[in-house]
């Protein structure tokens, strides 16, 4: 049977992240699996935002079952003195969270997150833009 060449395309990059990460430009459009079941905390490091320029993009997904064991932050780069995340969560269906904080971190730390809530993160011309679609609210600084 041959492959169809549009589904091929529509395909998004996927990685599994078990460790500390530091991410570069070359990740955007990745979804990364978050792994919070490692043995030790972890940081995931978005670049600044003048290296990842304007759209550069990355979903964070909770792959872990059950509750997590470890704490998971995803921050931004320590030399990064300009941008900030701003993150909006949606708690549930019906609930959104208030306007956008301006934070450094988001951190996977609440036992009540489940397999599959996600953080997308889009950077724009100073800051990154969060949403967050979660089953708890998310931490952070």
């Amino acid at each position: 049977m041959a492959k169809n060449g549009f589904s091929m395309s529509n395909r998004v990059a996927v990685e599994e992240v078990t460790g500390a990460k530091t991410l570069t430009a070359n990740d955007c459009g990745k979804h990364l699996l978050i792994n919070a079941s490692a043995s030790a905390n972890y940081t995931i490091t978005l670049p600044t935002v003048a290296d990842a320029g304007e759209g550069w993009n990355v979903t964070c997904l909770l792959q872990t079952s059950g509750t997590i064991a470890k704490q998971v932050t995803i921050s931004k780069a320590s030399g990064d003195s300009s941008g900030v995340i701003k993150l909006r969560q949606v708690i549930t269906e019906s609930t959104a969270g208030g306007e956008a904080a301006a934070r450094s971190t988001v951190i996977f730390a609440a036992a009540d997150l489940t397999v599959g809530d996600r953080v997308e993160i889009v950077a724009g011309t100073e800051n990154y833009y969060a949403n967050a679609f979660v089953s708890g609210a998310l931490t952070g600084s």
